[in-house]
């Protein structure tokens, strides 16, 4: 599998257990890219390759990175589980008037 570094660090902000709004978990984003621990560029890359790859797996992405559980009475399923990642950041890292959201 592909790494997909930057992506998981950026997208760890919003796990529901640091209890952060979702202005502050794009806050806390912007910071880490501003200081380097996120490479911005890559960043974009990774995001960009991940929504575009239609074997790319959502749920197990996001129950690794604890932004989503897995519940036997209302499964997760990789288009549920994109849907949500879309809604945290596609807005803050691209222009949804000049790129397609896959």
């Amino acid at each position: 599998m592909k790494s997909y570094k930057n992506f998981e660090v950026a997208i760890s902000n919003f796990a529901p257990d640091l209890m952060l709004s979702h202005e502050d978990a794009l806050g806390a984003m912007e910071i880490s890219m501003n200081t380097g621990y996120i490479e911005k560029d890559d960043l974009l890359k990774e995001v960009d390759e991940a929504f575009a790859n239609p074997y790319f797996d959502w749920v197990e992405f996001v129950v690794r990175n604890n932004i989503m559980h897995e519940n036997t009475a209302n499964p997760l399923t990789n288009i549920k589980a994109k849907e949500y990642v879309k809604s945290l950041i596609w807005d803050y890292l691209f222009n949804s008037e000049t790129k397609p959201i896959p």
